[in-house]
């Protein structure tokens, strides 16, 4: 009998109390009994059954390893269904359960939570997001003409380097493009120089700013609404180490605010956001989404935040502005009925290797 089996035949028999004494994550295999414990409450909520969901949060208060686990699948949750408030006294419930149980917590399981109480920092921050100052950068690139969008990305020169001319050449000589170039190198006008000539319509501006790869990756959607203003265009934001299809030529986004791939396997709000490549349309609703996220970010990484502190901030904060803007966000798989590889392939397959590059400067 599998762990749901088990549970359906708890609730059948009003006997979750046994369930849970069955139960015992404070043994060597606690990360796995952890992960059939959040199987079961994603399955009890897919379900609708809240009745056992209340019942199970708690019993688990006398079970400290499974009530700290049950508080971070409810803010997940709770999060992703833009109720944000809630899940912020919730992540505040867990913040301090976890300061008082973390000695019953195997490390590996003290590593999982640490992880959540990461997304209960970000989503704090979304309160203050709209207050904060917007990020502000001087755009005086030429004007693109006859032009249905443009593609935009942003990243170091090292990351540049290596995947910008592969990049480029997917787009063709005629597709509007423009690359914020953080940190460029001593040679970067000269490469410029010699790009445009096949590409002439590509747009660089330049940043110099602290070694972060999480602002090399944040930066293109700090960027995007002003950039969106300044060409008057919708913008496809995509990573810069892929190569792009024709499907993103070829799409109809008209009807769409903006629109993503959407990862629905997951309960984290740092993952169900997929921003290798999103659309943002030239509509009010999308245009405040952007500006919401760009006083996120600009909140967020303000503080000079470590990259395992700050990785997936992106994501979230494409969480949250939806939450706040009203915008519709589609899900690319239903919008065109393709999956992400129809619309853009890695140019390398080594996660190491672009760690490498994001790392080094």
């Amino acid at each position: 009998m599998n762990a749901i089996e088990f549970l359906d035949k708890a609730i059948e028999l009003n006997r979750l109390g046994e369930f849970i004494n069955a139960l015992n994550p404070q043994t060597s295999g606690a990360l796995e009994t952890a992960n059939e414990y959040l199987v079961c409450l994603d399955y009890l909520y897919k379900k609708g059954d809240e009745e056992s969901l209340d019942k199970l949060h708690e019993i688990t208060r006398s079970n400290s390893p499974l009530y700290v686990l049950n508080l971070t699948y409810r803010p997940a949750k709770l999060a992703l269904e833009g109720k944000l408030a809630e899940a912020k006294a919730v992540f505040e419930e867990l913040e301090r359960a976890y300061q008082t149980h973390e000695n019953a917590l195997t490390y590996d399981l003290q590593v999982y939570v640490k992880k959540f109480l990461r997304q209960g920092r970000m989503i704090d921050l979304a309160f203050k997001a709209q207050d904060h100052q917007a990020f502000e950068f001087e755009i005086t690139t030429s004007k693109f003409s006859d032009h249905d969008y443009f593609v935009l990305a942003s990243c170091n020169d090292i990351y540049f380097k290596r995947f910008g001319e592969g990049f480029l050449s997917s787009l063709g000589g005629e597709t509007p493009c423009h690359i914020h170039l953080l940190n460029p190198e001593s040679d970067f006008e000269d490469r410029v120089e010699q790009l445009s000539k096949t590409y002439p319509n590509l747009r660089i501006t330049t940043e110099v700013v602290e070694h972060n790869a999480t602002i090399y990756a944040c930066r293109r959607f700090q960027l995007a609404g002003a950039l969106m203003d300044h060409y008057g265009l919708p913008v496809w934001i995509s990573d810069i180490d892929v190569v792009l299809s024709d499907q993103v030529k070829n799409a109809d986004m008209s009807k769409s605010d903006l629109a993503l791939f959407k990862v629905t396997k997951t309960i984290n709000p740092l993952e169900i956001m997929h921003l290798s490549l999103s659309y943002v349309n030239q509509t009010e609703r999308a245009k405040r989404f952007m500006d919401i996220l760009g006083r996120y970010l600009t909140a967020f990484l303000a503080s000079s935040p470590a990259y395992d502190e700050s990785w997936g901030i992106d994501q979230l904060g494409y969480l949250t502005a939806e939450t706040l803007s009203g915008a519709g966000v589609s899900d690319l798989h239903e919008l065109c009925q393709a999956e992400l590889a129809d619309f853009q392939q890695n140019q390398s397959s080594s996660f190491e290797e672009k760690y490498d590059l994001r790392m080094e400067g």
